[in-house]
């Protein structure tokens, strides 16, 4: 369910996590990353019941990094930023709670935006919440969340704001956000698929 994308190694960075599940690995998120804005344009993950209702606990681990992008490309966010502002997840807190090492890896800045406390609280949260009731209901939901700065041939401008804990680096304020879904239901030739798209101003 990735979408297409390049890596340059110099802007941006492909970064993808392991969650052990079943005596062995199994992806929890990928996501593409930004350095030049300090902002991931996509976080692209798998989502079912065990990923939600696991014996792990919201860590809120705010001073570690994405280990597979190097550190001075991302921001140091054991503060929150400046305005108002929440450190908002891509990939939910909630929907990693299969083990607290799982959870621990949503608090990674390169799956942290900087979105409107209203925003991030009431209506995201809803949506959030509503993507987990539809996870119970099938197999696999796969979800990409992502983040759009300016539409194709729009206008928008673009704002920035700085964490606390890491003033000097400006990181860039969506316009709008989205989740696209794909999930399939049955097996072999009974399985059907279903696919939905969500877009929020911001």
């Amino acid at each position: 369910e990735l979408p297409t994308f390049e890596e340059d190694g110099t802007r941006y960075y492909f970064s993808k996590h392991m969650l052990s599940a079943n005596g062995g690995k199994e992806r929890s998120f990928s996501l593409l990353y930004d350095a030049d804005i300090y902002h991931s344009l996509w976080v692209a993950y798998p989502l079912c019941r065990g990923n939600i209702s696991g014996s792990g606990q919201r860590q809120n681990d705010w001073g570690i990094y994405d280990p597979n992008i190097p550190t001075d490309k991302q921001l140091y966010m054991k503060n929150s930023y400046y305005g108002s502002y929440d450190r908002g997840h891509l990939l939910p807190s909630a929907s990693r709670l299969g083990s607290n090492a799982d959870n621990r890896q949503t608090f990674y800045p390169t799956n942290m935006s900087p979105q409107l406390s209203g925003l991030n609280q009431q209506k995201w949260a809803g949506i959030e919440n509503q993507v987990r009731d539809w996870a119970y209901g099938c197999d696999t939901l796969y979800v990409v969340t992502g983040a759009v700065f300016q539409t194709v041939g729009g206008g928008e401008a673009v704002s920035y704001t700085a964490c606390k804990s890491d003033s000097s680096k400006d990181v860039a304020v969506p316009n709008y956000y989205y989740k696209a879904l794909l999930q399939r239901r049955g097996t072999g030739a009974n399985s059907s698929f279903q696919a939905l798209a969500i877009w929020v101003p911001h």
